[in-house]
This record gives structure tokens, C-alpha cells and sequence, in this order.
């Protein structure tokens, strides 16, 4: 079965770069560091010592004054107005943060520490409680589905249980037979998971045989009985054996698109699906999605975390032809710098919108 396939149709335009700060040793060993608020135009970027927040309108006017990261624009670092302490384990790191996608759940999170606790907590106003939490053999795999009623965690055991919000369990994945032979007797781990509907999943997988092998990405699903799965191995072409591999996915579903991260990998992986709704891994001859070399010493970066802005009002304009205002894929690299790309896809509808104006009503920093 052919899983590949050579697109011309959309293009990654690296059109800026921005120093956000620095990372010292102790950043976890899985982690995602930028994040963007689609509802009010914001990017939130973080290193070692500094939280950095944007507007999305200050990155559209970089890129149209063609300004270096030498002339970047403000940026700020607000004061937290809560903190939340996961754990009381001394050495114990944050695996997993994810906020619940439901239109119903916006104010519930998950949390995934090392110690191998899987905490919901519940935000209301500038208050916070424990919806439930539970300890298994978690390995920091934790994706909500589609409508935020369930939430898949994986295990150490290479296990992706799917339970309710009280968790409860619901329903397991073992790994597939192809995973098991890969492993060769050792150990399976889950070190991503992406919903993608409620019987359809992405899961990536590290294989404990070999300590520099990179993950394998599988794909579930659970209503094809003569095909229940589909094997990509490794997508992003992982290289580095002295980085912990691991795997950050994001699905933009009005594209039927898939953007994974490898943290041992400049590569950014994209699968898009096709007609017969098989997912294929996109080829680029060029303008494809890759983190550029460190500036000072040309030594390769890595991704610390990758999101998704849709709210860039940027024309680009590339010989003579003018792209409507497109997404935007931020990635934060090892030497602390946030890379953005414009995301044209030929042929699809425009999907960004104007962001919301953000008011002081509800601010929490007046409730202290």
C-alpha cells in the first residue's frame, strides 16, 4: 500500500523568526512551550526563565515589513494570576497539559506528570478544583476526544485506555501486532495520541528495545475489521539518538490535515488524507515545513512544541501571486527562537477568522 504522496498544492513559507529567550538543562523531556488562543489572536511562548505573549496582528506586521529578529516587535510577560502545584513528589516533571476541546467542557484540563498521575481539574473564575485523579503506569500520552467526553492515556505497558471524564475505563487499545513484532519481545510505550473521531486514532509509540529507536506511528481504526490498522513508522525521520524521542500531534480538521512534531527531528511531518480516506504522508519538493539550522553555528534545532494560528491577516505575495490570509504554524525551536510559517493549501477554503477583542470583564488579577 502506497503511503506517500508528492503534493504542489500547499507550501510552508519560513518567513519569520523570533528570539523568545533560552533553554538551560533541566526542560522536561516532553514538552510544548507555545501555544495560540484562536479565540482573542494571542501566542503564548515560553523557555527556561520567560513567558513571552503576542498578538497575531504583531506577527502580520513583521513579515509585511520584512523585519528580521532584530527588530522584533513587543513583547510582553504577564504575571501569573494562579498557580497550581501538581505534585508534592520532589523531581516529579509536568508530561502532559490538555485543555478539553468540548464547547460544553472549555473550562476542564488533564494533566500528566511522571510520577504517574493523571489529574482533571475544573476552572471556575480565578478558583480551580480537582475534578478526579488517578495513578496507573501513564506515559504521558493524553488526548480528549473530538467532543471532550472521553480521554485516551497511555500506558507504559504500550495500553491506550479510553475513559470517561469521572475515569472510569471504557475501552483499550493494545498494541498492534506489527508494534509487537517491531519490539521484539521488549517493552511498548505510548508517547502520543491523537483523536481524530470516535473510533479513528492516531498513536504514537516508543520502542523500548533499542534507547535510540524513534517513535512508530500507528493508525486505528476500530470499525475496520480487514484492516484495523495502518503502520507509518517513523514519519518525521528522527536522527538525534541523544534526545528522549517523543511525538506532539495537531489535527486541523478543516483540511483533513495532521502535523507531527518529532523531538528528534527538523523535519515537521504533515499527512493529509486522500479520496479514499487513507491518510498519506505529504511529500514536499520544496517550501516544506523544517526548523532551520541555528544561526550562529549552523548546529540543528529541535522542536520544544508547535501550534496553529488562524487568525493572521497577512497577504502574502510570492511572484506575482497574492495568497488570502492563511494559518500560521509556530514552532519553537531548542535555541529558544519562534519560527513562523504562512500555510497556503491551494484549492481549500480560507478557514482563518478575525479574532475577538479580549476585555478586562472576568480578569482574575481583580479578584485576588
Amino acid at each position: 500500500m502506497e503511503l506517500t504522496k508528492e503534493v504542489t498544492d500547499m507550501s510552508f513559507f519560513n518567513l519569520l523568526k523570533i528570539r523568545i529567550g533560552s533553554f538551560d538543562d533541566n526542560c522536561p523531556v516532553r514538552c510544548k512551550l507555545v501555544a495560540a488562543s484562536n479565540r482573542y489572536g494571542l501566542v503564548f511562548a515560553a523557555c527556561s526563565d520567560v513567558l513571552r505573549v503576542m498578538k497575531v496582528s504583531q506577527l502580520d506586521e513583521q513579515m509585511m515589513s520584512d523585519m528580521n529578529n532584530n527588530r522584533k516587535g513587543r513583547l510582553t510577560s504577564p504575571e501569573p494570576f494562579q498557580l497550581i502545584k501538581l505534585t508534592n513528589t520532589p523531581g516529579d516533571q509536568l508530561l502532559n497539559f490538555q485543555w478539553n476541546p468540548g464547547s460544553d467542557f472549555l473550562n476542564m484540563f488533564a494533566v500528566c506528570t511522571s510520577d504517574g498521575w493523571v489529574t482533571i481539574y475544573e476552572v471556575q473564575d480565578s478558583q480551580f478544583k480537582i475534578v478526579v485523579s488517578h495513578r496507573g503506569e501513564f506515559s504521558g500520552g493524553v488526548c480528549w476526544s473530538p467532543k471532550g467526553k472521553q480521554i485516551a492515556l497511555g500506558r507504559k505497558t504500550g495500553d491506550v485506555v479510553m475513559y470517561t471524564q469521572s475515569l472510569k475505563e471504557k475501552n483499550c487499545i493494545m498494541p498492534c501486532s506489527k508494534v509487537r513484532e517491531l519490539a521484539n519481545g521488549a517493552s511498548v510505550s505510548v508517547v502520543d495520541i491523537l483523536w481524530e473521531a470516535a473510533h479513528l486514532m492516531f498513536v504514537a509509540y516508543r520502542l523500548r528495545n533499542d534507547e535510540n529507536e524513534q517513535p512508530q506511528l500507528v493508525y486505528y481504526n476500530l470499525k475496520n475489521h480487514q484492516q484495523p490498522f495502518i503502520l507509518y513508522e517513523d514519519v518525521c525521520y528522527g536522527s538525534d539518538p541523544s534526545r528522549y524521542p517523543s511525538y506532539q500531534m495537531e489535527f486541523i480538521r478543516e483540511w483533513s490535515m495532521v502535523a507531527i512534531t518529532s523531538a528528534t527531528a527538523v523535519d515537521i511531518a504533515i499527512l493529509g488524507m486522500d479520496d479514499k480516506e487513507l491518510w498519506k504522508l505529504y511529500i514536499f519538493d520544496e517550501c516544506r515545513p523544517e526548523i532551520p539550522t541555528d544561526s550562529d553555528n549552523y548546529s540543528p534545532n529541535f522542536p520544544r512544541g508547535f501550534t496553529f494560528s488562524f487568525n493572521s491577516q497577512f497577504i502574502y505575495e510570492k511572484d506575482t501571486i497574492k495568497y488570502p490570509p492563511s494559518p500560521l504554524l509556530l514552532t519553537l525551536s531548542t535555541d529558544g527562537c519562534l519560527v513562523v510559517f504562512v500555510v497556503t493549501n491551494d484549492g481549500c477554503k480560507p478557514i482563518n477568522k478575525t479574532p475577538e477583542a479580549l476585555t478586562a470583564a472576568g480578569d482574575s488579577t481583580n479578584k485576588r
